[in-house]
């Protein structure tokens, strides 16, 4: 399939034959493990057994010598001395089984074999899981009677579910910019000719991320909506001149020209001002590159054709359809709300100079205070609707007995009510066979839109309750916004001069953060 670069299969029970030797009757007959091994080897094969010739070919004999079934496995002959013959089933059990019995996995508490989709380097998550789920009920008719597909977790809902609001957002932004230059320029000509500038700005930005090789994905969107609110400034500030210029007694032609040309160098030094500080993002590297390059880019993109069309596409547009508005014909309501932002002007403007004059203490004490009590992190914890468990059993410990521990932490998860599945696999990496002393889970949480609490309120809950859960090493965590990870922000290292010191101060560790 496209797109998919492997597949890694977990809790599967492919058939072997299993020989369970019995060293009591093994002893009795003087055998040991190699002289078994010795002969099951020799009588399990195909050899060659001649060859029949022709007068111009010839063909190769082979005897059968594999075996299929615990019968003729039973028959082999392991050892014989004179009339005594001694078969393998005379001292061992042969029986059909499990090939590596030394992994399990369930789903919703019932047995179940794992499938994990990797995804190429390059290829798209939404398209690779979009097809993944077409093949699903072709692949369903496959299935033994009893047998079903479902999807344990699929990173590509929360993708799209960003995406789609983002998009939302996008949209909502749009209308609200255009309300608001309505609001205050309070013609709907007026408004029309600064909204141009949005789409051609948006279409232009779209065509740059195509071409850089860049897809619409969550951070190009977020780039977009920010976009939206900076794109129409130029043309509002041009639109504005030009206007004052009409009011001036020009006509709209020379009004266009004279406005737009006394205020091109200022709109060329403000949009080269935005690009300065967006472009630089796209030269990052690390998470932050990861996270502001494609933003960083789309941006500045954005911002530049705004520029070039509030001073092309503006005034043209100005020229032919702008009309200012007479005084006398303003409504009360109009003109009680020139009054207030009239008045708010004159505030802002004494609040202005008042800190221009006092400069050292509004840097170093407002904006100081604002950021220290501003929180600080990396990236914010997102609600994927999906957690993820993780269960230690002691070095040593068997399979039946890490494996136990996790049905009891099933049998507690099951009973979530915001729960909708739940996978589980001890002794499997996510790599392929891990330690049968590790186990790991996913919680499926039903959509945010159907559960009172939040991923992280649940989570919160959980960790305590597991982690009190004595036997094992057992919590939830919420996955990693920046992809998989292994690497925990807070890491602890104790140290003690003997083992029974270092074990009472992890009961003391363990006990303080279930708390």
């Amino acid at each position: 399939m496209p797109g998919v670069g492997s597949v890694i299969l977990g809790g599967e029970r492919r058939y072997a034959m299993r020989v369970w030797l019995d060293p009591l009757r093994m002893a009795a007959h003087g055998l040991t493990a190699q002289d078994i091994e010795a002969a099951v080897r020799s009588e399990n094969a195909e050899i060659p057994a001649g060859r029949v010739e022709g007068v111009e070919r010839e063909f190769s004999v082979r005897t059968r010598g594999d075996l299929s079934t615990p019968e003729e496995f039973g028959s082999i002959i392991v050892s014989q001395k004179g009339n005594d013959i001694v078969r393998l089933r005379d001292i061992a059990d042969v029986k059909v089984g499990a090939e590596d019995e030394r992994t399990v996995a369930r789903w919703n508490g019932k047995p179940a074999i794992g499938l994990g989709i990797v995804k190429q380097s390059k290829a798209s998550t939404v398209d690779v899981a979009a097809e993944i789920r077409k093949a699903l009920p072709e692949l369903s008719k496959l299935l033994p009677e009893g047998m079903k597909l479902d999807v344990a977790y699929d990173s590509s809902e929360f993708i799209k579910e960003s995406i789609s609001e983002v998009e939302q957002t996008l949209i909502i932004a749009l209308i609200l910019v255009v309300l608001v230059v309505l609001l205050f320029l309070k013609s709907f000509r007026a408004t029309i000719i600064p909204s141009i500038a949005i789409p051609i700005s948006i279409i232009g930005a779209l065509a740059a991320v195509y071409f850089a090789g860049f897809t619409i994905n969550i951070l190009t969107l977020l780039g977009l909506v920010l976009a939206i609110g900076l794109v129409v400034d130029d043309a509002i500030v041009v639109l504005e001149n030009i206007y004052r210029h009409m009011e001036m007694g020009k006509s709209r032609w020379q009004a266009a020209i004279d406005g737009s040309k006394e205020i091109g160098f200022a709109i060329v030094s403000t949009t080269i001002a935005l690009v300065a500080v967006f472009i630089p993002l796209a030269f990052l590297t690390g998470n932050v590159g990861r996270l502001f390059n494609e933003f960083g880019i789309a941006v500045a993109v954005a911002v530049l054709i705004s520029g070039f069309v509030a001073l092309t596409l503006t005034p043209m547009i100005s020229s032919q359809i702008l009309r200012p508005l007479h005084g006398s014909s303003k409504s009360w309501a109009s003109r009680s709300f020139d009054n207030f932002f009239e008045k708010l002007n004159i505030y802002y403007e004494r609040l202005l100079r008042w800190t221009l004059n006092h400069r050292f203490l509004a840097i170093s004490g407002g904006v100081t205070a604002i950021f220290k009590l501003l929180p600080s992190e990396l990236v914010p914890v997102e609600d994927r609707g999906v957690g993820f468990g993780i269960v230690i059993a002691p070095e040593g410990a068997t399979l039946k007995y890490t494996d136990s521990y996790v049905r009891e932490i099933e049998n507690r998860l099951l009973k979530l009510p915001e729960l909708d599945g739940l996978f589980t696999a001890t002794g499997l990496s996510f790599g392929g066979p891990g330690s049968v002393t590790n186990s790991f889970m996913f919680l499926n949480l039903k959509p945010r839109s159907e559960r009172k609490k939040s991923q992280q309120q649940i989570i919160q809950e959980l960790f305590p309750q597991l982690i009190s859960i004595p036997g094992v090493l057992a919590f939830v965590i919420n996955p990693p916004s920046l992809g998989s990870t292994s690497t925990s922000p807070v890491e602890y290292v104790l140290q003690a001069d003997s083992y029974a010191e270092l074990n009472k101060a992890v009961g003391i560790m363990m006990s303080e953060a279930s708390k």
